[in-house]
C-alpha cells in the first residue's frame, strides 16, 4: 500500500461498476441519503451500446427489484423490450427437422401479468451510472483496484486504485463490496473460491437489427398445415417479443432482441455434449449454427457481427459472500450459476437487499448484525446450492419433449414459491426465513424430487419406452390460467401469517404435482399434471388438455 497518496474517506466502496454494482449504489443512496458512496470501475464510460455483456433478460424478481424498488419502472419501458415470458423450442421427433414450427413450442400466447424485459446492458448501465452520478455518488471510471488491505479490528479497509491518467488514490472505506464480476477480487484475495458440480460453456455475439423467429416460416411452404397453426397460436406474429430458447441434445441457443436495433445471439452448452472446439472460434460457431440451427445462421448471413465473446466453467461457487468484518460480494463476484432461466439479476438483488440491510445494522449498532451476518450468508448459499438441482445433469433433457414439461414445473415453482419468498423477505430477512423454514425445506425436497422424475422421463423417452403411439402436440402454454394467475398474484405483499400459509398450500400442491409426475407415463401426462396443479391463486386452470395442443 502505497502511503504517499491522498486518502477518500468515505462509508461504501463499491468495487465495479456493472449491474450489481451500480444498482447496489442506487439502492444504497435511496434508503439512506447520508451515506458517503464512492464506486470505481475499470471502464470507461459511457460503455459501448448493444455490444456489451450478457446478461439481458430480466425474470420476475429482478424485474420488480429494478422498477418497485428501485423506482426504473419508466426506464424499463420506455428504453428496453418487454419481455413475453420463456419461449423454448424443443425437438419432438427427429424425423420432422429443426425449423421451429415443426418443434415442440413452450411459451405464454400472450405477455404474462407482470412486466419483465429484455434489457440492453450497455445502455442500462450507462442510464444506471448517469442516476448514481446526479444521485451524488462519487464515479471513477477507468479506475482499477491496485492494492487493498482489509481491517476488521479497524474503523475503515484500504484500499488503492489507480485512474486512467496513472494517478494513484488511497481510499478509506467503512464498508468494502466487491462487484467486480468473474474476477472476484475479494474472494481470491481471501482465498474462498469454491467449486461447483456443475459444468457448462457459452459463446454469444450481437448482431445488427432485429432477428424475429416469427419471420422464419417464410421458408415453410411445404408445410402449410403446421405453418397455419403456427400463425393461429398468435396471429400478431410477436414470439420475437419472448426470450427465445432454440433447443438440442446439450444445448441452447438464445435470441434476444434489443431495443438499440441489435439482437444477442448465444450459445450455451454442456461440453460432454457439444465439442468446445466445434464453436470457440466465430467462423466455427457459424458453421456449427448452419448444421443444428441452420434457419437462424441463414439470419445471420447478411448482417454486421458487433462483437464476439465466450467463457468456460460458467458456474462457481463461494465458501462466504457476506461478512461481519464489513465486507460483501454482490452478483457474479460471489456465485453463478447457469443463465438458462435468467438467475443471476435475481441473485443480484438478494444480495443488494441483503447487503443493504446489514450496512443499516451495523451502523446503527444493532445487537442482531453479527447473527444477521451469518444467517444471510447460510440462507444465500443455501439457496444457491438448492437451486443447482434445475440445471444439473437437465442439458441433455434439452433435446427431449420432457423439457415441456420441466419448463412448466419450473415456471409454476418459480411463481408460487420463489418470487413470494422474495418479496416477503424470506431470502433477506433472517426473522421471515425463520417462521418458514420448515416449508422452505419442504419444498427443497419436492423441487428435486421433481427434478430427478424428469431426468427419469427423458431417459425413458430416449429409450422409446414412452410416447411411442402418442399424437405429438404443437404446443404447450406456458401462460395457461394457472400460470398467468400465479405471475398476477407473485408480487401480493403478504403477512408473516398470511406468507406461511400461502406457501405451505403451495408447497402441497406441488407434492401433489410430484406423485401425479411420479404415475406419469408419458412427458405429455407430466405437462398435464403441472398445469392442472390447485396451486393457492384466486383463479384456476382450464382443462390441462386445452393448454397443450
Amino acid at each position: 500500500m502505497n502511503d504517499n497518496t491522498d486518502v477518500d474517506n468515505i462509508d461504501v466502496l463499491i468495487m465495479g461498476g456493472g449491474l450489481a454494482g451500480l444498482t447496489l449504489a442506487l439502492q444504497l443512496r435511496q434508503s439512506d441519503p447520508d451515506l458517503t458512496i464512492s464506486v470505481v470501475d475499470r471502464a470507461l464510460r459511457p460503455v459501448p451500446q448493444a455490444a456489451h455483456k450478457v446478461g439481458e433478460a430480466l425474470a420476475e424478481t429482478a424485474a420488480l427489484y429494478l422498477s418497485r424498488i428501485l423506482g426504473l419502472h419508466d426506464l424499463l419501458e420506455q428504453r428496453h423490450v418487454r419481455k413475453m415470458g420463456l419461449r423454448f423450442f424443443t425437438p419432438a421427433d427427429a424425423a420432422l427437422g429443426s425449423a421451429p414450427w415443426q418443434r415442440l413450442e413452450s411459451g405464454p400466447r400472450n405477455f404474462l401479468a407482470q412486466r419483465t424485459y429484455m434489457v440492453d446492458r450497455g445502455s442500462l448501465e450507462n442510464d444506471l451510472w448517469d442516476l448514481c452520478a446526479n444521485a451524488g455518488i462519487a464515479m471513477a471510471s477507468e479506475t482499477r483496484v491496485t492494492d487493498l488491505r482489509i481491517r476488521p479490528d479497524e474503523s475503515s479497509h484500504e484500499v488503492e486504485v489507480l485512474d486512467g491518467s496513472g494517478n494513484l488514490r488511497r481510499m478509506s472505506a467503512s464498508w468494502l463490496i466487491d462487484a467486480t464480476g468473474r474476477a472476484g477480487t475479494l474472494k481470491r484475495r481471501l482465498g474462498l473460491e469454491a467449486s461447483v458440480d456443475h459444468n457448462v460453456n457459452a459463446v454469444w455475439s450481437r448482431v445488427s437489427g432485429l432477428v424475429r423467429v416469427d419471420d422464419f416460416p417464410r421458408h415453410a411452404r411445404d408445410e402449410p398445415v403446421r405453418g397455419e397453426r403456427w400463425v393461429a397460436r398468435q396471429p400478431a406474429m410477436d414470439r420475437w417479443r419472448s426470450t427465445t430458447h432454440l433447443t438440442g441434445p446439450g444445448y441452447w441457443v438464445w435470441i434476444i432482441p434489443l431495443r438499440t436495433d441489435a439482437t444477442s445471439i448465444g450459445l450455451v452448452f454442456d461440453p460432454r455434449l457439444v465439442s468446445s472446439h466445434e464453436v470457440q472460434r466465430l467462423p466455427a460457431f457459424l458453421d456449427w449454427l448452419s448444421r443444428h440451427e441452420p434457419l437462424l445462421a441463414m439470419e445471420l448471413k447478411h448482417r454486421q457481427i458487433l462483437d464476439w465473446h465466450g467463457l468456460k466453467h460458467l458456474a462457481f461457487g463461494a465458501q462466504r459472500v457476506f461478512s461481519a468484518e464489513r465486507w460483501a460480494t454482490t452478483g457474479e463476484a460471489g456465485v453463478f450459476l447457469d443463465p438458462l432461466y435468467s438467475p443471476g439479476s435475481d441473485y443480484i438483488a438478494i444480495s443488494n437487499l441483503s447487503i443493504g440491510a446489514l450496512i443499516r445494522m451495523e451502523r446503527a449498532g444493532d445487537s442482531r448484525f453479527a447473527n444477521w451476518v451469518e444467517e444471510l450468508n447460510r440462507i444465500y448459499l443455501s439457496t444457491f446450492s438448492n437451486a443447482l438441482a434445475v440445471w444439473n445433469d437437465h442439458y441433455a433433457t434439452l433435446g427431449s419433449p420432457v423439457w415441456a414439461a420441466k419448463a412448466a414445473w419450473d415456471t409454476l415453482v418459480y411463481f408460487t414459491v420463489i418470487c413470494p419468498a422474495f418479496l416477503n423477505g424470506v431470502y433477506t430477512n433472517p426473522e421471515v426465513n425463520e417462521q418458514v423454514a420448515d416449508i422452505m425445506r419442504r419444498f427443497n425436497e419436492v423441487s428435486h424430487e421433481a427434478q430427478a422424475i424428469f431426468r427419469e422421463l427423458r431417459d425413458e423417452h430416449a429409450k422409446g419406452e414412452a410416447d411411442q403411439e402418442a399424437a405429438l402436440p404443437d404446443f404447450v402454454d406456458l401462460g395457461s390460467p394457472v400460470l398467468l394467475t400465479a405471475s398476477r398474484e407473485l408480487d401480493a405483499q403478504l403477512s408473516p401469517a398470511d406468507l406461511r400459509e400461502r406457501l405451505e398450500f403451495n408447497v402441497g400442491a406441488l407434492q401433489q404435482v410430484v406423485s401425479d409426475l411420479r404415475s406419469a407415463k408419458s412427458w405429455q401426462e407430466g405437462v398435464a399434471a403441472v398445469l392442472a396443479s390447485d396451486v393457492h391463486v384466486t383463479g384456476r386452470a382450464a382443462s390441462a388438455e386445452a393448454q397443450l395442443t
